[in-house]
């Protein structure tokens, strides 16, 4: 079979020495054939390859997360991460916060936190997000800083007023 044998030969070439010109292409190209013939650890090897580099597009950064979402969620929320550094995203950060919040990764929020409130853009497109003022919001409350946590949930209640995740 044609893709299986394809994919023998690119998973042959991982290892050899690649130019930055061929790189990317050849890392993307095995991790997109390597996720429809489901061999995981070949997508995860050949996208973490491809993301590290300055090729790397925001299709690459999503196909990445999305093999490593089921086995793997906090590597994905760090993956998620550096795609928001590397795009300006807020929907990368957003799931990277849900991912954290979800495993009570709470201690991962103050840095990033820390990072928007000195970036007045970034400020600026994510308090526009009703999904990041929620989350916020839970890390203030788990914090035990309710009255923080309150100002954020009105935010979002106040940008998304049928929502029910706000209410």
């Amino acid at each position: 079979n044609q893709p299986e044998q394809g994919l023998r030969w690119l998973e042959a070439v991982q290892n050899h020495p690649v130019g930055p010109e061929t790189g990317p292409d050849l890392w993307r190209l095995t991790g997109e054939l390597a996720e429809t013939r489901e061999r995981y650890p070949l997508a995860i090897a050949a996208y973490q390859k491809l993301v590290a580099t300055p090729k790397a597009q925001i299709a690459d950064f999503d196909a990445f997360i999305r093999v490593l979402l089921p086995d793997q969620p906090l590597q994905a929320a760090q993956a998620s991460l550096l795609a928001w550094e590397r795009h300006s995203q807020p929907r990368h950060l957003v799931q990277t916060l849900t991912l954290w919040s979800s495993r009570n990764e709470w201690q991962a929020f103050a840095p990033v936190l820390q990072r928007i409130q000195a970036d007045p853009e970034a400020q600026r497109s994510l308090l526009q997000s009703t999904q990041f003022l929620r989350l916020v919001g839970t890390y203030h409350q788990n914090a035990g800083r309710f009255t923080q946590a309150q100002q954020y949930y009105e935010a979002g209640l106040r940008s998304a007023p049928d929502s029910s995740d706000m209410r």
